[in-house]
């Protein structure tokens, strides 16, 4: 998931009035998008779910069918929203879950590709993507999700396709990604939000890189090591001049269910027009995800060939 994964967002003034007059616009904000908060926040999930290797006691079969065979993909999305659009449009799948998480395999592409929703950063990410390369055989890891821009010639949902993938730090070994050949650029994996364009601005200058997320680098240092290319698919959620506010950037971070919904009535009693900007960040997840859904669809028929590409003759 994108540290940043909230676009164009702008804080709104504080209503006139005084407390009385802001707690009673709360609530009927509040009333207003109640219905909307459950599926929105469990969407917006991403807490880390502590997870061990996936060996056959940590298996609950969903159904009665048992995966016996390699997965052309192995794709690790952080948050549910991003897999939304993407569960829909595979068929013959099979959920099965391990030591907390939820694992999902099916048919999509002329090929079959396990995913799962990690949860956000990097631990998670790894945790995720050895579980997926222990349990389902994939003979490609795919980072997949929103992204924050970093280069200003990066459209707000612009699907990106990098070529590497480093850290923050100046002693990061940057690692190859798969890409197409029109496709290049770098990809920044931080442990934080990036918020607002100067420290968009100040990232690109420390890393050249285009992009930043939270999940990629990890997911990419797992394949290294099970000798597995690895490709990100990412969609821009927020642009390079786009500033998050950060009372909805606590959305994202690792809490439980109770205290989310605790964190956005206290958002709505500080500022009841957060609520409309809980229903423009909801829309425009869905359209992301819609859009990362049509690119991985697009790109799955092309995977397996570029796994055997990766693994060469023999």
């Amino acid at each position: 998931m994108a540290p940043v994964a909230l676009p164009g967002l702008r804080p709104a003034a504080a209503p006139p009035g005084g407390r009385a007059r802001a707690r009673g616009g709360a609530r009927r904000s509040l009333r207003r998008i109640r219905p909307l908060l459950p599926d929105a926040l469990d969407n917006l999930d991403a807490t880390p779910r502590k997870t061990a290797r996936y060996t056959p006691e940590h298996v609950v079969l969903q159904n009665t069918r048992m995966i016996t065979h390699h997965c052309t993909a192995g794709i690790v999305f952080a948050v549910p929203i991003e897999a939304e659009a993407f569960s829909r449009a595979v068929t013959d799948a099979v959920a099965l879950e391990a030591a907390g998480l939820t694992f999902h395999e099916g048919r999509i592409g002329g090929g079959r590709v396990a995913w799962c929703v990690a949860g956000v950063g990097r631990e998670a990410a790894r945790l995720a993507a050895r579980l997926i390369v222990d349990g389902h055989r994939p003979r490609l890891l795919v980072s997949a999700g929103f992204a924050g821009g970093l280069d200003p010639g990066l459209a707000r949902g612009a699907v990106v396709e990098p070529a590497l993938v480093r850290g923050e730090l100046p002693t990061s070994e940057p690692l190859p990604l798969v890409a197409p050949g029109q496709a290049g650029g770098a990809i920044v994996t931080v442990d934080r939000i990036v918020r607002t364009p100067t420290e968009k601005a100040a990232l690109a200058a420390a890393t050249g890189a285009a992009v930043v997320d939270m999940e990629t680098l990890a997911v990419a240092e797992v394949a290294r090591d099970a000798g597995l290319p690895c490709r990100a698919i990412r969609v821009i959620s927020d642009a390079a001049g786009d500033e998050l506010p950060p009372d909805v950037t606590r959305l994202i971070t690792p809490q439980s269910a109770m205290r989310r919904a605790g964190a956005v009535i206290g958002m709505l009693g500080r500022r009841p027009r957060a609520a409309l900007d809980l229903w423009q960040l909801w829309e425009r997840a869905v359209v992301d995800g819609r859009t990362l859904s049509a690119a991985l669809v697009n790109r799955c028929g092309s995977l397996a060939a570029v796994a055997e590409r990766w693994a060469g003759p023999g």
